[in-house]
């Protein structure tokens, strides 16, 4: 059985993207027998960071998907952000 992990950010109301802001939740999907706190402790980024800060969001997707191939192995099936929450923070 192939295991994959998906990180998707979904969107929540917000009508306009704000240049900076902060990260607000990291979600996980399709994770089932993958450690999600061994994941979610290899990606570059953390809940509460600045976003997308020095790099871009192609960059930050692109640093995502090489911190978990390199913990599990294989690239997760999707990395998605997505502006923002009701509190103007990215979802990823």
């Amino acid at each position: 059985m192939v295991k994959t992990v998906f990180l998707t950010l979904l969107a929540m109301g917000a009508i306009t993207q704000p240049e900076q802001g902060q990260v607000g939740l990291i979600d996980f999907y399709g994770y089932k027998g993958i450690g999600v706190d061994a994941v979610r402790a290899a990606l570059p980024i953390r809940e509460g960071d600045q976003f997308p800060g020095t790099r871009s969001s192609e960059e930050w997707k692109r640093a995502i998907r090489a911190s978990v191939l390199g913990l599990i192995g294989r690239e997760p099936s999707d990395v998605s952000v997505v502006c923002c929450d009701s509190g103007l923070k990215y979802l990823i």
